[in-house]
């Protein structure tokens, strides 16, 4: 859409080139305001928001005390400046033998400004051991955090996280505009150490953050270019000129005699057909040494 308004604008500067002699300076700069208001309007055909998702393999959650991580870095939508994040959600896929609110818990890291936030202390869903797709968000996108039901596994849909993402799309999370525009994000899953916990096992599989924008503001309408002065009226015709009078009629003036005709000259001889030519005083030229050439 940019390309499109910049010929819009390449058009209207050829308008304008051919009108400007007939308008004033200030009407002038008036149609070069508009049509640098043309070329530079920002496009508005961006999705409002949009989905990364973290390119790294599965981790396995095997030892107690440990912590997996799945990250996307550089975290970047690629929207230009001027868009601002509305909201964040975060979703997360894991499976664990122990109980995936049980051993596990969960927690978002921008690391720009090194900002962390909880999604989960466990004690959710009893003894389930999936968690499938599960995203957290702030209000009004989640009304409810993850319930203590096993038989809700594997709790895909959207939840209220322990600790609000408010601060994560403060640190600058997905905005164009901030300090930190491709840091990395994270989420990290912590297997709790646990002696309830020997012997069990599992991973955390996926990892994605959808983004959504509040486009920038419509700009103005540009200002109407102004109209034409009218044309002048055309100049009214010269009245036509009179020829020159005649001058009187006189008799044509006597031709003179003519001069006698010239006799024609001599033809001169015709050149012989052939001709030789001799160097006037020969001097002899020696070849006495081999090898050698005269001329």
């Amino acid at each position: 859409h940019h390309s499109a308004a910049f010929h819009c604008g390449i058009k209207q500067s050829t308008s304008a080139a051919s009108v400007s002699s007939g308008i004033s300076s200030a009407s002038t700069e008036s149609i070069l305001a508009a049509m640098a208001f043309m070329v530079s309007a920002p496009s508005f055909s961006l999705p409002l928001c949009t989905t990364v998702h973290s390119l790294d393999s599965e981790v396995a959650l095997n030892v107690p005390g440990s912590m997996a991580w799945l990250n996307i870095n550089p975290f970047s939508t690629g929207y230009p400046k001027g868009w601002t994040v509305a909201s964040v959600r975060i979703c997360i896929s894991a499976w664990h033998t122990g109980g995936v609110g049980n051993a596990l818990t969960f927690r978002a890291k921008e690391f720009g400004l090194n900002t962390v936030r909880f999604l989960t202390k466990g004690g959710f869903g009893g003894g389930a051991t999936n968690l499938t797709n599960a995203c957290f968000a702030d209000a009004p996108l989640a009304t409810s955090t993850l319930p203590q039901d096993a038989a809700r596994q594997p709790f895909n849909g959207t939840w209220l996280p322990i600790e609000s993402l408010a601060d994560i799309v403060s640190a600058g999370l997905g905005d164009p505009a901030t300090a930190y525009p491709n840091a990395r994000f994270g989420v990290g899953v912590f297997f709790k150490n646990s002696a309830s916990l020997t012997n069990t096992f599992g991973s955390v599989t996926a990892m994605s953050v959808e983004v959504c924008y509040t486009p920038p503001p419509t700009p103005p309408t540009p200002p109407e270019p102004p109209s034409l002065p009218p044309s002048p009226p055309p100049l009214s015709p010269s009245p036509p000129s009179l020829p020159p009078p005649n001058p009187p009629n006189s008799p044509p003036p006597a031709r003179p005699p003519m001069p006698p005709l010239p006799s024609a000259p001599p033809r001169p001889a015709a050149p012989p057909p052939c001709a030789t030519l001799a160097q006037t005083t020969p001097t002899p030229q020696h070849l006495s040494t081999p090898g050698s050439m005269e001329w």
